[in-house]
């Protein structure tokens, strides 16, 4: 049929009938991971419905107290970092920070932005500047868990994943700091130009402070899971996630950041931990990545008190303009230096590619759990809009992942240059 020849040929770099059907193969096994993903969510979401309807139960995550912060984020964060392929990372390091600090900053403010200059003219919810920037850098975490699952398994060219990949990693980093600096001034009605300086240095303190907690957590687990023999299974698994864990901790009692420290214990974990545990032990931290689409469906009917649909449609919008504002400028920006430096032309982004980076910006449990503890009086209409952004952005945006890669005909490559 025309329709799969179509499909097979984005997906192929060769014609022969074996590769042919191999391409589809792997092209229904996509698309099955992506449904599988919606479905959780959806699923997740039909119960809560009959959690909060019938029996009067709210999930848990409704609240921002200690549950979600210490049993959620950290999860959800070492995950990510654990599953960095550090070679492909560092080579595209300098694209990376300049997506992940220059554009989760340029995403938050234009967001929080373009939402108070809405509201003042009474098109969305009215809420004062400091309140609009605190949620532009919550919802500027991105997540695109399905989206680099597609990549991966159909062999996009490395450079695209990576940039993506560790944009999404940094960047969640870069808004929680930023969510905590924008949070300080709210309630503030006048603010002086020492106390900007202030938050300055607040900010960058916090980071480097919170990546030290995490290095010392990471070299701390190496040498203890590398000295200490003789441990079962669920001993390995046990020290792995207390591991996890304690950097967390030990950065909020600190007043850090226990996401950056996370993020970063993480990373090196991966590197040197996971060479000192069993392959039983390695296989079984991957589980952690099925609590992202079940701590969000769950959560999806807690959120009634605080509907403000025109806030909510407001905020999507507001996500899609961010992203376009700053991907493509500092897309240019980096091919720029690119054509003065000594990069091949190769190495630069296409305008096809720019469009997939854009379309990437899915959010994720990480906005959410954020969302839970901004601060009042608008914190309900904050978690009900995080939360629509996030499940529209992972069932249209995330669905569509295969089909837009075809149609952009994003460049794919031999198996062995993911490892």
């Amino acid at each position: 049929m025309p329709g799969d020849t179509a499909m097979t040929d984005a997906v192929l770099t060769d014609g022969t009938p074996t590769e042919m059907a191999f391409g589809m193969y792997k092209e229904y096994k996509i698309s099955s991971y992506v449904m599988l993903f919606m479905l959780l969510v959806l699923i997740s979401i039909g119960v809560s419905h009959v959690l909060e309807r019938k029996w009067k139960l709210t999930f848990i995550t409704s609240s921002g107290g200690p549950w979600n912060q210490c049993a959620c984020i950290p999860n959800l964060v070492a995950v990510v970092g654990y599953t960095m392929k550090r070679r492909h990372f560092f080579a595209n390091l300098s694209s990376i920070l300049l997506f992940a600090i220059l554009g989760t900053f340029a995403s938050a403010v234009v967001v929080g932005s373009l939402l108070y200059f809405l509201g003042s003219m009474g098109l969305s919810l009215q809420m004062p500047l400091a309140e609009c920037l605190a949620f532009g850098a919550l919802i500027s975490s991105t997540d695109p868990v399905s989206t680099l699952a597609v990549f991966q398994q159909l062999n996009v060219d490395p450079k695209l994943f990576y940039i993506i990949f560790g944009e999404s990693v940094l960047n969640d980093a870069i808004s929680i700091v930023l969510f905590n600096t924008f949070s300080k001034f709210i309630g503030v009605n006048i603010i002086h130009a020492h106390a900007i300086s202030y938050a300055v240095l607040d900010f960058v303190g916090v980071c480097v402070g919170s990546i030290f907690v995490g290095v010392f957590f990471g070299c701390v687990s190496s040498l203890a899971l590398k000295h200490l023999k003789h441990l079962t299974l669920m001993h390995e698994v046990s020290l792995f996630l207390l591991f996890a864990y304690m950097p967390f901790l030990v950065a909020e009692v600190l007043e850090l950041s226990g996401i950056v420290s996370v993020l970063f214990a993480g990373m090196l974990m991966k590197h040197y931990t996971s060479n000192n545990l069993s392959p039983a032990a390695q296989d079984m931290y991957t589980i952690n990545l099925l609590p992202q689409p079940l701590y969000l469906g769950l959560s999806f009917f807690t959120m009634e008190r605080g509907l403000s649909v025109p806030f909510m449609l407001w905020a999507i919008l507001a996500c899609l303009v961010a992203r376009a504002m700053h991907v493509y400028p500092l897309a240019m920006l980096r091919n720029a230096c690119l054509r003065r430096g000594r990069s091949h032309s190769e190495t630069r982004l296409s305008r096809n590619e720019q469009h997939m980076i854009w379309f990437s910006g899915l959010r994720g449990a990480i906005a959410f759990s954020l969302s839970l503890s901004f601060p009042l009086p608008f914190r309900e209409q904050v978690r009900a809009a995080t939360m629509v952004v996030v499940v529209v952005t992972v069932l249209v945006m995330g669905g569509l992942t295969v089909k837009l890669l075809n149609v952009l005909d994003i460049k794919r490559v031999p198996v062995g240059l993911y490892r």
